[in-house]
């Protein structure tokens, strides 16, 4: 009897212990996955989830849509508020995402201010309104801390996968030349990729 209930004690300790570290590993695992300040998709696990949907999309020739944006004037928040505060405006940004984006979509914070999203099944016009709608949303008057009421806009472009198209680099790229066409035009509106985008600089390049 005594024999058995040490072995039954033992069986437990292994049990917490590996659910310990399996919840451990999940963590880890979740780190590498997530930007650390936003809880999005970070930049690396964003290409990872984007290609298997460019994948599929080329495959089974179904729609594939990205729109990128950053927000409008960053730096005059931080070099106003400071960096704290810019870091609120980062995760109210992010929230704002979290909360209108489908479950298929992949969200990310794809570098400094900007932010990125990839839309299976999903024309670039249907792309396009749920960009509007998210930048009314990120643009709607509230208070993002200490009591500073402030209107955060966000400028956006956006493009659609084209037929036959083999790489997911160029479909961001087109999303990247309609965002700085969107900047062009005075900041806080949408634009889609067109023929004069192709003209423009990326606004990663402009920076």
């Amino acid at each position: 009897k005594k024999a058995e209930d040490e072995l039954h004690r033992a069986n437990l300790t292994i049990e917490v212990a590996n659910r310990e570290l399996q919840q451990a590993f999940g963590r880890e695992q979740l780190k590498a996955r997530t930007d650390e300040l936003t809880r999005l998709n970070n930049r690396r696990h964003f290409y990872e989830l984007s290609r298997k949907l460019f994948s599929l999309a080329r495959r089974y020739q179904t729609r594939l849509s990205v729109f990128i944006f950053d927000i409008d004037h960053f730096k005059q928040i931080n070099d106003k508020y400071g960096h704290q505060f810019g870091d609120t405006v980062l995760r109210h940004v992010a929230q704002v995402i979290s909360e209108h984006v489908r479950e298929t979509d992949v969200p990310a914070r794809y570098g400094g201010e900007e932010f990125i999203v990839t839309l299976p099944n999903t024309t670039v016009h249907e792309a396009l309104a749920a960009a509007e709608h998210l930048r009314e949303e990120i643009s709607a008057p509230r208070e993002i801390a200490d009591g500073k009421k402030m209107t955060v806009t966000v400028s956006v472009g956006v493009a659609e996968m084209m037929t036959n198209e083999d790489n997911l680099d160029r479909l961001i790229q087109r999303a990247d030349q309609a965002l700085y066409s969107a900047k062009n035009a005075g900041r806080n509106c949408s634009r889609l990729f067109s023929s004069e985008c192709a003209y423009l600089p990326t606004a990663l390049e402009s920076q």
